[in-house]
């Protein structure tokens, strides 16, 4: 029968820790294994790590660092250890929705071509609906059975993979030292070689997010250092901005058009708009940011694409005179 591992790197946090490992324990339906690699933490979530082996021997492997080697060795290391037909690395600033781990090996065995599948997350922008708890949304996210949607790349908070791929593409890449742009080298690498990196609909994992990596010292120093490493390896990431003035049917059938055009790529997909209701377009796609206004739409729009820290490549605008206007200042700088 098949088996998961599934890969748990600890650095400290334990209120975290206990919670996303807890999540792991009532919730998983598909048989599985945990590989903790605990990052070198203090002796709190060391104790507690050491007393849940002892009493769970047959599930979990507990793997010991004396010092914090980061994200990206640890679960090399872990990898390394695993032996089931399917591996899922998982944050621990993760808690797991009931059936979580089964609606993603649903996927991945739905199709040949799917190398790494990604569940629903708020880290992908499928928030939690207001006044929703996490158990409700799971039940009624687990009608969407088997069914998928390709992304630009997978994120390493939560990620599924048959063990095979590592043996096709290797395993993450040290050069990236701690972490951070790691799983998006690695979901390119899968890519080459042919395979898809997809979301689950009916899988939710809710991420806290970066939990870790804000307590590193040097983390902003050693992020721009990987983008560096990656942007040299595989070019930047696009970033497209689109400005709906008017929403209505024909408006979002533009900006459907738009995120097919580039959902499989490594984009990233801003939207200016009036008002509306996003939430079949997060559900659908990911890499996307929303900035709605309502009182003078083109000039708050103009100053937001101006003062944008990272700025857009390509820029849609349903607007004539506005997209005439944007290209013509382009040209003068």
């Amino acid at each position: 029968m098949s088996t998961c591992d599934i890969i748990i790197p600890v650095w400290n946090r334990l209120e975290d820790t206990r919670e996303c490992i807890g999540s792991v324990e009532r919730n998983t339906l598909f048989p599985y294994n945990l590989v903790i690699i605990d990052n070198g933490s203090g002796e709190k979530t060391a104790g507690y790590l050491r007393g849940l082996a002892k009493k769970r021997k047959k599930r979990i492997l507990l793997v010991r660092n004396e010092k914090n080697e980061g994200f990206v060795k640890a679960v090399n290391r872990g990898i390394s250890l695993s032996g089931s037909e399917f591996v899922c690395l998982l944050n621990n600033d993760t808690v797991v929705a009931s059936g979580w781990l089964k609606a993603l090996i649903n996927v991945i065995n739905r199709d040949a071509s799917i190398g790494i599948v990604n569940p629903s997350s708020n880290t992908l922008g499928q928030r939690l609906p207001r006044g929703k708890s996490l158990k409700r949304h799971a039940e009624e996210i687990r009608e969407s059975g088997d069914k998928f949607v390709e992304t630009g790349s997978a994120f390493g908070f939560c990620m599924l993979m048959r063990r095979k791929l590592f043996n096709e593409i290797g395993i993450f890449d040290t050069g990236y030292g701690f972490g951070n742009f790691d799983d998006t080298d690695l979901s390119l690498r899968a890519k080459k070689k042919g395979y898809k990196t997809v979301r689950a609909f009916a899988s939710y994992v809710y991420h806290k997010e970066q939990r870790s990596f804000n307590l590193l010292k040097g983390f902003k120093r050693d992020f721009s250092r990987n983008r560096r490493v990656f942007e040299a390896k595989w070019g930047g990431t696009k970033r497209t901005i689109v400005v709906l003035g008017d929403v209505n049917a024909e408006s979002l059938n533009y900006l459907r058009d738009i995120l097919r055009q580039y959902a499989k790529e490594k984009s990233w997909v801003y939207i200016i708009s009036p008002p509306f209701k996003t939430t079949e377009f997060f559900e659908r796609h990911s890499n996307l940011s929303f900035y709605h206004f309502t009182h003078l739409f083109y000039v708050f729009s103009f100053l937001k694409i101006l003062f944008k820290k990272k700025k857009p490549d390509v820029i849609y605008a349903d607007n004539g005179i506005f997209r005439n206007l944007f290209a013509k200042f382009r040209a003068f700088h």
